[in-house]
């Protein structure tokens, strides 16, 4: 985000202008947040997408934040600035007019994770992701995880997106962070390496090391190599990435604890109703409550015993961890109208019987924004239900009020 302050001389120019005008781009790293509502700050949505400007008031005050970092030139010693629109129409720091062409954040962090005692679900924990804040350090959440700690999986992320996500332009793509609440005999980053996968899944299963029953390597995507649809596994984020406008804000997403087993093949009806969300809420001009998570355990026949057996990217002796998830769903809500829709695909490629996998009645055919091919098996089986009828069987799903679908 790059920032400047439009300075006019004459008095007709003030009369005609509001405030201080500041123009947010997406690659700079600092947080800019309003003082009063300790928010991050959006362009208006009706700007959406070219026009990134936001007028501020004369007497309006911005925190402007180098999250763990600090800022280059007059401030190199501040990691956090407060500033106020004066009546010149300038931004000021104390008596310091902020030079915006210096104003650079060094060696910013990554959103930190808060860990808290608060129970979310079976043996599972609520973790905050979000940006420590300089000045009286405040903790500034962004996403909210519901971790499964013995299993090492999140159960949900949860979210508020926002109106102005329509001014999104480009995408971070980075490392993974691996945090304190995992394992540390896990190496997640190995996990999803192919030929860990392929020899994990076929010792559950009674197979030799280099079958390719299940996970396919000719057909999969191969470490580091181009991205080809296949039967592996792959890092599927519960909180995407762009659901989110700001660079800083897109970094929290690449967490280990944000991330669950999906097959790679099933990517399709998965993002399609990620930009089919995203789509919903620049059109309607809403802001939503967006709740991603995991449910069940996938599971294939024993090749001996015929027996079902659950599949976990991590076996080390009697020790399980990182279950392949059955089934994802997203509780997409709109708290002001109280309406709420649960969508859910079934993450298993091989399914022969798909209705065993259907936990609640159908109602998707009654949403007209949807453009999954919903019953394509290898892309993702996919429907929809009405949040109580969902929690009949999810009963971690979050406590929220709904009075209709959201259609």
């Amino acid at each position: 985000m790059f920032f400047f302050c439009a300075h006019f001389m004459s008095s007709e120019n003030k009369s005609n202008f509001l405030g201080c005008n500041i123009t947010l781009f997406q690659t700079w790293d600092s947080v800019v947040i309003s003082s009063e509502s300790f928010e991050i700050l959006y362009p208006p949505v009706e700007n959406a997408p070219d026009d990134r400007n936001i007028t501020l008031p004369v007497g309006a005050t911005i925190i402007i934040s180098c999250n763990g970092g600090h800022f280059s030139g007059s401030f190199e010693t501040t990691k956090t600035i407060l500033a106020t629109c004066n009546q010149d129409f300038r931004l000021e720091v104390q008596d310091t007019i902020l030079d915006y062409d210096k104003l650079d954040c060094v060696n910013f962090k990554s959103q930190i994770a808060k860990t808290t005692s608060t129970s979310c679900g079976p043996n599972a924990i609520i973790i905050e992701v979000g940006f420590q804040i300089g000045l009286n350090i405040r903790f500034l959440p962004q996403m909210v995880v519901c971790f499964d700690t013995k299993n090492q999986i999140p159960l949900y992320t949860q979210y508020n997106m926002t109106k102005s996500i329509g001014f999104i332009k480009s995408y971070l793509q980075t490392t993974y962070v691996t945090d304190a609440v995992f394992n540390p005999d896990i190496d997640f980053d190995a996990m999803y390496n192919f030929t860990h996968q392929q020899q994990e899944i076929n010792k559950l299963l009674g197979l030799p090391a280099d079958s390719t029953k299940y996970v396919a390597p000719l057909s999969c995507r191969p470490p580091g190599g181009a991205q080809t649809p296949g039967f592996c596994f792959t890092p599927r984020q519960l909180t995407d990435r762009g659901s989110f406008v700001y660079i800083p804000q897109q970094q929290a997403t690449f967490r280990y604890i944000n991330v669950a087993p999906q097959w790679y093949f099933l990517d399709y009806n998965l993002n399609k109703l990620e930009r089919n969300v995203v789509d919903y809420v620049k059109t309607n001009k809403l802001d939503l409550e967006v709740y991603t998570g995991t449910f069940g355990v996938a599971s294939y026949p024993h090749e001996t015993t015929g027996e079902d057996v659950a599949l976990f990217m991590y076996v080390s002796g009697s020790d399980k961890a990182v279950p392949v998830p059955l089934i994802f769903w997203k509780l997409v809500y709109d708290a002001v109208g109280q309406r709420a829709t649960v969508f859910l695909t079934v993450d298993d490629p091989y399914q022969t019987d798909v209705s065993k996998n259907v936990i609640c009645d159908d109602v998707s055919d009654g949403i007209g924004w949807l453009t999954w091919e919903k019953h394509n098996v290898t892309k993702g089986y996919s429907y929809a239900c009405a949040y109580e009828d969902a929690k009949k069987t999810i009963s971690y799903l979050p406590d929220i009020i709904v009075k209709e679908i959201l259609v």
